[in-house]
């Protein structure tokens, strides 16, 4: 392999670790703001408990 490819496979490995590291460090504040978002939009209950509620015979 010549040496600019193995250049490029190594920037490329690089970068795709830099990436997975982002990905997996900001995964938990998306999740949260999409928490948000959906209870910006009325969502105010879990499905789980708005289940449960229903089969209490609770308004949500």
């Amino acid at each position: 392999m010549p040496d600019n490819q193995k250049k490029h496979d190594e920037i490329l490995a690089e970068a795709k670790r830099f990436r997975d590291k982002c990905i997996e460090v900001n995964s938990e504040n998306r999740r949260l703001a999409v928490d948000d978002l959906q209870f910006l939009s009325g969502k105010h209950w879990d499905s789980r408990d708005v289940a449960l509620r229903e089969k209490k015979g609770a308004r949500s």
